[in-house]
């Protein structure tokens, strides 16, 4: 990953642009990782954002309780970004072909840059943090 285009803007009560991230390299050659049937192939290829570390999603303020909406782009359209891997969005699908062994990062058309914005129209006073996290998941 690389968060060279990653910045923290000036807090307003806006929708806040916070840049992107970009995948750098990826690489499997096991695509027998499905928990559905680990014996069979994976039939798709995700890159999925979800956030962690904190008690709620988004972009989280620890003293008043609450988090606002942490959104996330790249070939799929704008969503909210749910707490923890079971609410994560996936950001890029692609189908596996059958005759395909392997995945690399440039399978991905176009290449996984995730735009991250947050939307702090209704947002307090305050200290908001949150993990993001980025992941690579294959899926039947």
């Amino acid at each position: 990953m690389s968060s060279d285009d990653f910045v923290i803007p000036t807090l307003s009560n806006d929708v806040l642009s916070f840049g992107s991230l970009k995948l750098k390299t990826l690489s499997t050659n096991d695509l027998r990782k499905c928990p559905n049937n680990p014996a069979r192939k994976c039939k798709k290829a995700i890159i999925r954002i979800y956030t962690s570390g904190v008690a709620g999603a988004g972009f989280y303020n620890t003293e008043d309780g609450y988090g606002v909406p942490l959104l996330a782009s790249s070939a799929l359209p704008e969503a909210e970004v749910g707490l923890g891997v079971e609410n994560s969005y996936s950001v890029h699908e692609i189908v596996i072909p059958a005759n395909k062994h392997t995945i690399q990062l440039s399978d991905f058309s176009p290449a996984p840059v995730i735009n991250v914005k947050g939307d702090f129209t209704n947002a307090g006073a305050g200290t908001y943090s949150t993990t993001i996290n980025v992941e690579f998941a294959l899926a039947h």
